[in-house]
C-alpha cells in the first residue's frame, strides 16, 4: 500500500499509513522506506527523499549502509552527481561505505558524463579496500554507448579482459542493443559471437536484444529462428520477447505473421499489454484494416488492457496520416468522451490535415470544431449524429453563439477544460478569419469555395 500511494503521488496519505504502521508495531522495515524514497525519486522530490532517509530511525529502522545505498541510488536519477557526492561526504563518517556505494557514485558521475570524477571515484574505491568490478566498468560502457562512442566501448571491453574483470552478459547486452539502435547491425551481431567465445551464458534479456537487432536490420527470418531456438536453450520467451518481435513484424507490415505471433503468445500464457497492442494497431491503421483494428480494441477491453492516451494518439495520428480523417475524428471524439486529454501535437496534426484536405478539395468543415466543443461543453447548440454527418459532407456549415474563449487563459480547477477550449479556438482560427479587426464575427478563409456561413464567437 505504501508503494501504491507513492506511485499515485498521494504522499500525505502514504505518511499517514506509515504512522499507522508504527502504532501497530512490527510492520515497518527498510523495504518500507525504500519504497517511499524511490517514489519520491520518481516524482523528482529529491529533498523529500533525503528527509525520508533522515526520519528512518524515528520509526525504528537503522540508517545503515544498505539504507544509504538506496538513497544514493535514488538521487543518481537526479543527474546532479555533485549533489549525490555531497550527500555521501556528509554520511560516510557515520555510515561505512561498501562496493555498492561506490558503484552508485560511479553510476551518477557517468550519467552526468563526468568521467574524470568517475575515474577518481574508482581510485577512492580502491583506497577503501574495494576492487572495481564488472558493475563499475559497465557504468562507463553504458554512458559511452549512449554517446555512441563505440571506439571507447571496444577499448574498455579489451581493458576489462586484461584486468581480469571480463564483461558479463549484462555488459554485452547493453553494447549489442546500443549498436542495433545506431544501425550498426553487423557490429551488434558480432557481440553474439564474442559472448560465446568468452564463455558467457546468454539470458532472456540478451536474446530479446538480439531479436531487436535482427529486426532493426530487416532480418525477420533470423529473428523468428531465435524465438524458435529459445526452448532448446532452456529459456522460456517472455512478454518482452513477443513484444519486441511483434513491433518489428508490424513495422514491416507483415500482417499474417504478426497476427499469428499474437495468437501464439496467448497460447503460451503470455498476457498481452499495451506494448503488445500498440504496434498491431499502428499496422492496422497504416494498412487501413479497420475491421481488425476494431477487433483488437475490443480484445483489449476483454483482457482489461484499457487504451490510454498513447494508444488513442497513435490511432488518430496514423489514420490522419493515411487520409482516413472521418475515422480519425471519431477516435478523437471517443478520446474526449472518455475524458482523456489529447496531446497538443495530436490535435494540431489533425487540424492541419483537415485544413489541408478541406482547402484543397472540400469546403471548410466544422466537424472537428464540433467534436472539440462537445468535449468542453461550451456549445449551446450541439449537432446530433445526423447533423454532424451533414456538416462533414459540407451540407451544413454554420454554428452560432459558440463560447470557445470563455475558459481560455482563466484560472480554473479543470486543466482539461482550458486545454480543450484553447484547442477549439485554435480550430476556429485555422478555418476562419475575423471579418474585421477587433470583431468576434468570423468568416471562412476561402469564401469562393465555402458554403459555410459566418461564425460568431461569444467573448
Amino acid at each position: 500500500m505504501v508503494d501504491i500511494l507513492g506511485k499515485m503521488k498521494q504522499f500525505q496519505a502514504m505518511w499517514n499509513l506509515i504512522e499507522e504502521m508504527k502504532l501497530v508495531g512490527g510492520l515497518i522495515s527498510l523495504r518500507t522506506f525504500t519504497k517511499a524514497m524511490r517514489r519520491y525519486g520518481g516524482a523528482e522530490k529529491w529533498e523529500e527523499a533525503i528527509r525520508t532517509f533522515n526520519d528512518m530511525e524515528e520509526f525504528g529502522v537503522e540508517m545503515d549502509t544498505a539504507a544509504m545505498n538506496v538513497l544514493l541510488d535514488v538521487l543518481c536519477k537526479e543527474k546532479k552527481a555533485e549533489h549525490v557526492w555531497d550527500v555521501f561526504v556528509d554520511l560516510k563518517d557515520r555510515i561505512p561505505p561498501d562496493a555498492h556505494t561506490f558503484n552508485a557514485l560511479i553510476h551518477g558521475w557517468c550519467k552526468a558524463r563526468k568521467f574524470e570524477e568517475a575515474e577518481w571515484t574508482i581510485e577512492e574505491m580502491k583506497r577503501h579496500g574495494f576492487s572495481p568490478c564488472v558493475v563499475s566498468y559497465t557504468n562507463f560502457i553504458e554512458a559511452y554507448c549512449l554517446d555512441k562512442d563505440f571506439h571507447k566501448v571496444d577499448k574498455l571491453l579489451d581493458e576489462m579482459q586484461e584486468k581480469g574483470c571480463p564483461p558479463n552478459v549484462v555488459t554485452y547486452t547493453i553494447v549489442m542493443r546500443a549498436l542495433g539502435k545506431a544501425k550498426k547491425i553487423e557490429e551488434a551481431l558480432r557481440m553474439y559471437d564474442r559472448i560465446k567465445a568468452n564463455g558467457c551464458t546468454p539470458d532472456i534479456a540478451f536474446y530479446n536484444s538480439l531479436i531487436f537487432v535482427l529486426g532493426k536490420g530487416g532480418r525477420l527470418k533470423s529473428a523468428y529462428e531465435v524465438l524458435r531456438e529459445l526452448p532448446k536453450t532452456g529459456i522460456t520467451p517472455n512478454i518482452v520477447t513477443y513484444n519486441t518481435l511483434l513491433a518489428v513484424t508490424s513495422e514491416f507490415l507483415e500482417e499474417e505473421n504478426a497476427l499469428r505471433l499474437f495468437r501464439e503468445m496467448e497460447e503460451n500464457n503470455c498476457k498481452p499489454d499495451l506494448q503488445t497492442y500498440n504496434p498491431l494497431l499502428k499496422m492496422c491503421c497504416r494498412m487501413k484494416r479497420m475491421k481488425i483494428l476494431s477487433y483488437l480494441l475490443e480484445d483489449m477491453l476483454r483482457k482489461d488492457c484499457v487504451p490510454d492516451l498513447g494508444t488513442y494518439s497513435l490511432i488518430v495520428y496514423e489514420l490522419s496520416k493515411v487520409g482516413m480523417l472521418d475515422q480519425a475524428c471519431q477516435f478523437f471524439e471517443e478520446m474526449i468522451e472518455k475524458k482523456i486529454v489529447p496531446k497538443h501535437i495530436t490535435y494540431r496534426y489533425l487540424v492541419g490535415e483537415l485544413e489541408r484536405c478541406f482547402v484543397a478539395v472540400l469546403p471548410p468543415s466544422l466537424l472537428f470544431l464540433t467534436l472539440l466543443l462537445n468535449g468542453v461543453g461550451t456549445s449551446p447548440y450541439w449537432l446530433g449524429g445526423q447533423e454532424r454527418k451533414r456538416v462533414g459532407e459540407g451540407k451544413v456549415g454554420f454554428l452560432t453563439g459558440i463560447d470557445v474563449r470563455k475558459y481560455a487563459g482563466t484560472d480554473t480547477d479543470s486543466t482539461r477544460l482550458a486545454a480543450l477550449s484553447f484547442s477549439a479556438y485554435a480550430c476556429v482560427t485555422a478555418f476562419y478569419t475575423p471579418a474585421f479587426p477587433g470583431t468576434t464575427t468570423y468568416v471562412p478563409k476561402c469564401p469562393c469555395q465555402c458554403r459555410a456561413e459566418q461564425l460568431t464567437v461569444v467573448p
